[in-house]
């Protein structure tokens, strides 16, 4: 029994420090969530092509073979 009230206690303080975050930091309305979520999903796109360029897959490592390799590095400096 007196467990059960000690995690009643808890639950209730939870509940008030939860109510209390919530003045505090009002939860975002709809659009801002949306927005937020686009947001997110945009980023782990960029993120998964950067990580599959990393491995050697993708567009930007048929770029990097195609590329023309300078034959001195008085060369690669102009050519930038």
């Amino acid at each position: 029994m007196a467990a059960a009230r000690a995690a009643a206690a808890k639950v209730v303080q939870k509940e008030t420090e939860l109510a209390a975050m919530r003045e505090v930091i009002p939860p975002p309305t709809r659009e801002t969530a949306t927005a937020v979520e686009t947001d997110l999903e945009r980023a782990m796109r960029a993120l998964a092509t950067m990580q599959n360029e990393l491995k050697g897959k993708g567009a930007a490592v048929e770029r990097l073979k195609s590329a023309k390799v300078p034959s001195a590095r008085t060369d690669a400096y102009f050519d930038l």
